[in-house]
């Protein structure tokens, strides 16, 4: 290798410092665990630490990145909850189950049947740090009587928000004069400064409320031609996306909250889905829709265009999207239950999601999924029998957590040339730091190094054999500058390794496209 830097570049640094390296140094073995999933687990548990006796409600459960995660179940203090729907809303935090608000009002009754007023919890979303709730319920308005029985006549819907304590921040009723409110129809969603979005069909439109308030007769009406399907604000509150429809079509629109204007971003969907189920991420840059019944659209804006991608699949539906736009969660039905599926924009692959540690699908539906904001946790609801062991076949929340990709580095005393397929975190970095030594190479010299960057190679001295497991994130590897570089060929395209050479434990040689590259190498570039 050194006679071959000197033909074609001047080395004289790189050969006295190589002199010395090759005599010391040794082969490197290391493997390298990229980014999975861990231990799938029940998180609807009640007070005592088991799954809600009756299960939970098939609605999304919203999850933290902290493992934090809400949800909507029938109350277990009532036998009869499941059937008369007292469902209550309830944020898991830890060991301590907390109840946001109550599935029914014991202060009203209705003689001489003394019946509860039923207030059944149907919608509930939370904030990106989980201090504020928004809670659709429905509840009876007026009773009458048939036939000697006490039945209700009128339903009527609500807007509760409460903070992580349970404590009432504020209501309101849903109505208009136009026509009745379903609380199913109404859809919510939380910006990260405190807006939030509350759609309610043709008849109350989109409205958006700004938190913290106790006063949520004060909004602001979203002038849009908005009917039907979901609408949601992105995290940095600037745009809210909804659906609109024309007499062929269902075109995805969004209209920017400080000014008004109402922009076409040209994304159509199939006209007469009943819902358009949308997603979007932190700044409206990432939308995932059911184009169809049997296929999703997931599209990034890039350089001012969208750019979509279709997923195709049986009876698609419920995406979610996480912060950056990188992973979208979506249902989809397999061959006998419906399961839980995770696209990566970046990957541009499908995983499944809903399997047990065996790796056997779900035995059950597997619906609403969820998707923490880091995309670290992905939470969905079944009543799958084989998912884990503590299950009592109802419908509960389950959840999975994304393990950091890792790399394990296998050291030998003295000189080792490692390679870093990921940028490392903080722990990891003064791990490394940790050792006698540890050179990289930039601008034609060695310098000590500071930090670890995806695609790097480094000169790492060990007092023994010793193993070194390092954690970090996937990202682009480090951009290539003119010249000699210490990196790892795998990385890179081969048009950019063409002159590639790696150490053998000997001395160096060059590297064909076909060797192993998966080590660390100087490129030429």
């Amino acid at each position: 290798m050194i006679a071959y830097l000197q033909s074609n570049r001047s080395a004289s640094f790189m050969k006295m410092k190589f002199s010395i390296l090759h005599k010391i140094c040794f082969v490197l073995l290391w493997w390298v665990g990229y980014c999975a999933w861990g231990e799938i687990s029940i998180v609807s548990l009640n007070s005592l630490g088991r799954p809600m006796a009756y299960g939970v409600c098939d609605t999304t459960a919203a999850v933290w990145a902290n493992g934090m995660v809400a949800f909507i179940a029938p109350i277990e203090e009532r036998s009869d909850s499941t059937s008369n729907g007292f469902h209550a809303s309830y944020l898991r935090i830890g060991g301590e189950l907390r109840e946001l608000f109550p599935g029914y009002d014991e202060n009203f009754a209705q003689p001489p049947l003394n019946k509860f007023l039923k207030t059944t919890n149907i919608r509930l979303t939370a904030n990106h740090d989980f201090s504020h709730f928004a809670i659709i319920v429905e509840y009876i308005e007026k009773w009458r009587t048939i036939g000697g029985y006490v039945v209700p006549e009128v339903f009527g819907t609500k807007l509760i928000v409460v903070d992580a304590l349970g404590k009432m921040l504020g209501e309101t009723k849903l109505s208009s004069d136009s026509g009745s409110v379903m609380a199913n129809q109404c859809h919510v969603s939380f910006s990260d400064d405190g807006k939030l979005l509350v759609g309610c069909g043709q008849y109350l439109g989109l409205r958006l409320y700004d938190l913290p308030t106790t006063d949520l007769t004060s909004f602001t009406s979203l002038d849009v031609d908005y009917k039907t399907g979901t609408a949601v604000i992105t995290g940095d509150g600037t745009k809210v996306f909804f659906p609109q429809d024309d007499a062929l079509r269902r075109v995805i629109c969004y209209v920017d909250t400080a000014t008004g204007m109402v922009v076409d971003t040209g994304l159509t969907a199939e006209s007469g889905l009943n819902d358009s189920q949308m997603a979007v991420n932190h700044d409206g840059s990432c939308v995932a829709f059911r184009k169809t019944a049997s296929s999703l659209s997931v599209c990034s804006l890039e350089d001012g265009a969208w750019k979509e991608t279709t997923i195709d699949g049986t009876q698609i539906r419920s995406p979610a999207v996480s912060a950056d736009g990188r992973y979208v969660v979506y249902q989809t039905r397999g061959a006998s239950y419906s399961q839980i599926m995770e696209y990566d924009c970046k990957k541009r692959f499908s995983e499944l999601i809903s399997l047990n540690d065996d790796g056997e699908y779900a035995d059950a539906d597997c619906t609403s999924p969820s998707i923490s904001r880091d995309g670290s946790r992905i939470a969905f609801v079944s009543a799958a029998s084989n998912l884990v062991s503590n299950c009592n076949r109802q419908p509960q929340v389950y959840m999975v957590h994304r393990e950091r990709s890792s790399v394990t580095l296998k050291l030998k005393k003295g000189w080792n040339l490692c390679g870093m397929p990921l940028t490392l975190d903080e722990q990891s970095v003064e791990l490394l730091k940790s050792e006698p030594a540890c050179w990289g190479w930039s601008n034609g010299r060695f310098h000590v190094m500071e930090s670890f960057q995806a695609g790097q190679g480094f000169w790492l001295y060990a007092l023994e054999d010793k193993t070194l497991k390092l954690t970090g994130e996937e990202a682009e590897p480090m951009p290539l500058k003119h010249g000699w570089n210490l990196v790892m060929p795998s990385l890179y395209s081969s048009a950019e390794t063409t002159i590639c050479f790696g150490f053998d434990g000997k001395s160096y040689v060059k590297l064909s496209e076909e060797a192993n590259r998966a080590q660390a190498a100087w490129v030429f570039y």
